[in-house]
């Protein structure tokens, strides 16, 4: 799937001090890039409409 990033997101993802975290992070961006359809990413959530939302703890990703 094509993926796009708002800078902030990049900006915010860099400053990340828990490794762990920013490594589960990278490892979702990369399911999500080699997925075909939205149905081969695991731990999604359904918003509303096509916005879906992965979630890290107290850091959610929205897919839209």
């Amino acid at each position: 799937m094509k993926v796009d990033f708002k800078k902030s997101f990049l900006k915010e993802l860099k400053k990340l001090k828990n490794n762990s975290l920013q490594n589960a992070i990278y490892q979702s961006i990369l399911q999500v890039e080699s997925a075909e359809n939205i149905s081969q990413v695991h731990n999604l959530k359904k918003l509303n409409g096509s916005t879906f939302t992965i979630g890290f703890g107290l850091v959610n990703i929205e897919l839209a």
